[in-house]
């Protein structure tokens, strides 16, 4: 259902927009921002697996936008960390890294729908923290994390869990 409130006028004589809500069952979204809401592994995770999938849910569909051409999966054919600022590395929308970005990890992912699905091209180092960021911008300007509705990552977005054994 939908429900709006009716219009005022403030001390001035301007319009007062209304206050509108929405349930599950219909209506429209009035919130405007676009964030991460959940992780796996979650956000402090301690024991989690060295070879784990790492999913990242938003809030609403998600595209990784370079320009209007927004990328659905992509496969990286090299398993060595490197610089997460240089060439390889500055033009990706989330970074991996066992040395807190300093050197990032490479990854193979899909997008579907309000999640990203990530898998590291190498085993991750046993009882180390893993930091993971999602870029509002890459590092090179050029790609945008975004909703489908065209609504910007409101802010880069970072968790972190500890591997185990």
């Amino acid at each position: 259902s939908f429900g709006c409130g009716g219009f005022a006028l403030d001390s001035t004589g301007n319009y007062l927009y209304p206050e509108c809500s929405s349930s599950s069952s219909g209506g429209i979204n009035t919130d405007q921002t676009f964030s991460v809401s959940s992780t796996s592994p979650a956000d402090g995770a301690t024991g989690v697996s060295r070879t784990a999938t790492i999913t990242i849910t938003f809030s609403d569909n998600v595209l990784f936008d370079e320009g209007g051409t927004y990328t659905t999966g992509w496969t990286r054919s090299y398993s060595t960390p490197g610089s997460c600022s240089g060439t390889t590395y500055n033009n990706y929308s989330i970074h991996f890294s066992e040395d807190s970005f300093s050197n990032c990890i490479p990854d193979n992912g899909t997008v579907s729908g309000k999640t990203a699905t990530l898998n590291l091209n190498k085993t991750m180092s046993a009882n180390t923290t893993v930091k993971v960021k999602v870029y509002k911008t890459s590092l090179d300007g050029l790609r945008k994390t975004q909703s489908s509705s065209g609504t910007q990552l409101s802010e880069d977005y970072t968790f972190s869990f500890t591997t185990g054994l």
